[in-house]
């Protein structure tokens, strides 16, 4: 079920913030396979109405991986529900070969590391999958946080 971007909270009583309207839009798929919470997924690739039904970790693709459609929220094997950050702030893993990153550096799924977000580069062909919002020394840190593009 599609979620709302709408702003969710507005009262006068409240501490407005990421956490009461993050303008975050979240979809449930169903794991095409093992996939950790942090993880960039892709569409499924059977080749059937599952194609969009179903997600697994992005796969590793020279030039970029253009099936990727989000960030697992949570982990899940083989036929399990995830949910997945299509657009919006989410914490997504980072690659160790991708250096520093700088906040507004713009990001791709990973061509080295599967399942993992990495700064683009001028060879990329596939479309950019986010911005950073932080700076983050990939070789020393796991995640980074993100704004993942609205992929559909």
């Amino acid at each position: 079920m599609a979620t709302s971007t709408l702003l969710q909270k507005l009262d006068s009583g409240a501490t407005f913030g990421g956490a009461t309207s993050h303008r975050r839009q979240v979809e449930t798929f169903i794991a095409a396979g093992v996939i950790t919470a942090g993880d960039v997924v892709m569409w499924s690739i059977d080749g059937t109405a599952d194609s969009v039904l179903k997600v697994a970790k992005s796969a590793l693709k020279a030039l970029g991986q253009g099936l990727a459609c989000g960030v697992a929220l949570n982990s899940a094997t083989a036929d399990q529900r995830v949910d997945v950050v299509t657009s919006g702030f989410v914490a997504a893993n980072c690659a160790a070969d991708t250096g520093t990153i700088v906040a507004g550096d713009i990001l791709v799924a990973s061509v080295v590391t599967a399942g993992e977000v990495e700064l683009r580069v001028v060879a990329d062909l596939a479309r950019p999958f986010g911005v950073a919002l932080e700076a983050a020394d990939a070789t020393t840190t796991d995640f980074v946080n993100i704004c993942v593009y609205p992929q559909f």
